[in-house]
């Protein structure tokens, strides 16, 4: 049913329970899962901001973004150890989330993509519509939204 998986994460609790989720219908359907984080240079959730300042980073520096996205991909990675997993990709995409997501499972030919129903910035979620939302309406696959 499942051939290729898509977990978005953006370092929220939604979006690990989200991944554990899609690896569970990973492991179950022996399908490929794809991590995705997403960055966007314009925009950084407060909570991201307040980390940038902790670890002393310039909130915009693109290396900045990157450490944070792996970050994100690498406590997913430890998340999952030790289940039996057909394989693993980690893709650190740019620009808005929702058109992110979307345009990387249309690449990957994703049947599903699995995140979570609140992610780590609320003041977005008012001005432009929730990710999720967003990607329900946009993505040519299944949509599963993990509370």
């Amino acid at each position: 049913m499942f051939l290729n998986i898509l977990a978005a994460l953006d370092g929220s609790s939604h979006s690990l329970k989200a991944c554990e989720i899609a690896a569970d219908l990973a492991v179950n359907y022996k399908a490929n899962l794809i991590l995705v984080t997403v960055v966007n240079p314009n925009y950084l959730p407060e909570e991201l901001r307040r980390f940038v300042k902790s670890e002393h980073m310039q909130d915009t520096d693109a290396s900045s973004l990157q450490f944070i996205a792996s970050n994100i991909l690498d406590e997913a990675r430890d998340l999952l150890k030790g289940k039996k997993l057909t394989s693993v990709e980690k893709i650190i995409g740019e620009g808005f989330a929702s058109d992110v997501l979307v345009e990387i499972a249309m690449e990957k030919k994703c049947d599903l993509i699995v995140l979570g129903t609140r992610g780590l910035s609320n003041f977005a979620n008012v001005v432009l519509g929730s990710v999720s939302h967003r990607v329900t309406n946009t993505a040519a696959c299944s949509v599963l939204i993990v509370r």
